[in-house]
C-alpha cells in the first residue's frame, strides 16, 4: 500500500512538474532581407508565455513583453525570492545566399522597483546569455557549425539592491552586438554566413526581506539584423564624397 502511494505521489508531481512550464511555437517570420524561422519560447517554470507573440517590421524581429516579470515582498522577520526564467530560441537565414548575415543586435529594456525602510532588504536584477550557432556559408551546411557565446550589458546595470537603488519605475535597458562575421573569420570561415542558430536564456530575479519588496519588469526585447560595410566599402564611401566636394569646389 505505501509504495503504491509512494508511486502515485511520484507520477502526481511528475504531472505538476510538466504543468509549470510550456513551450509556445510561434513559427516563422519573413522580413525585408531575412527569415526568423522556429522561433520558440520555453518559459522553465512559467505556464504562461513571456515573451508573447512576436511581430516583425523590416528586419525587425520584436516582442512586447506584457506577463515577463519578478515581484516579491517581504514583512519584519521574513524573506522571500523569486526567480522567472525564460528561453527564446529561432533561427536567423538570409533570403538570398549573396546577402550575408553580418551583424545582429538584440536589444531590450524594461524598469525595476524597490522599497524599504530601516533593516530592509531588497535586489533585483536581469541576465540574458545568447548563444549561437553558424551553420550555412553560402546557403550551404557546415560539416562543423561553430558555435560561440556572450551577453547583453546592461545600463545602468543589471543589478540593483538598496539603499543606493531606492527607486520606483527606475528604467533599464540591455544591448549585444553579435559580430558573426567577425566570428565566423576568426574561426576560419570564409564566405556570407547565411543561417545562424540563436538560444538567449532571460531571467529576472529578486528578492526581499524584513518589509522590503523588490520587482523587476521586461517591456521590450528584439532582434535586428544589421549589414555592417566592409572596411575597403568604406574606404571607397569616403573617397567618393572626398572626390564629389573636389569636383564642387573646382567648379
Amino acid at each position: 500500500m505505501l509504495k503504491r502511494l509512494i508511486v502515485a505521489v511520484v507520477a502526481l508531481l511528475g504531472v505538476a512538474i510538466q504543468a509549470d512550464a510550456a513551450i509556445f511555437s510561434y513559427g516563422d517570420f519573413l522580413g525585408t532581407s531575412y527569415m526568423y524561422l522556429d522561433v520558440v519560447e520555453d518559459t522553465r517554470q512559467q505556464p504562461d508565455a513571456l515573451f508573447g507573440t512576436p511581430s516583425i517590421l523590416g528586419n525587425t524581429l520584436d516582442f512586447d513583453p506584457v506577463s515577463f516579470a519578478a515581484n516579491v515582498s517581504s514583512v519584519t522577520g521574513s524573506s522571500s525570492s523569486m526567480i522567472v526564467d525564460g528561453q527564446l530560441n529561432f533561427t536567423v537565414m538570409s533570403n538570398s545566399d549573396t546577402t550575408p548575415i553580418s551583424v545582429v543586435r538584440f536589444t531590450e529594456a524594461g524598469d525595476y522597483s524597490l522599497a524599504g525602510l530601516g533593516s530592509a532588504q531588497a535586489t533585483a536584477s536581469v541576465a540574458a546569455p545568447v548563444r549561437w550557432t553558424i551553420t550555412h556559408v553560402d546557403g550551404a551546411a557546415l560539416s562543423t557549425p561553430v558555435s560561440g557565446a556572450d551577453s547583453l550589458t546592461f545600463t545602468p546595470s543589471g543589478s540593483f539592491a538598496l539603499p543606493g537603488d531606492l527607486a520606483t519605475g527606475a528604467l533599464w535597458d540591455g544591448e549585444l552586438d553579435v559580430n558573426v562575421a567577425a566570428f565566423a573569420a576568426a574561426n576560419g570561415i570564409t564566405g556570407n554566413v547565411t543561417k545562424v542558430e540563436f538560444a538567449l536564456d532571460n531571467t529576472l530575479a529578486v528578492a526581499a526581506a524584513d518589509g522590503g519588496s523588490a520587482g523587476i519588469f521586461k517591456k521590450d526585447f528584439s532582434g535586428v539584423i544589421i549589414n555592417v560595410p566592409e572596411p575597403g566599402a568604406v574606404s571607397l564611401l569616403v573617397f567618393g564624397l572626398a572626390g564629389c566636394l573636389f569636383a564642387r569646389r573646382r567648379r
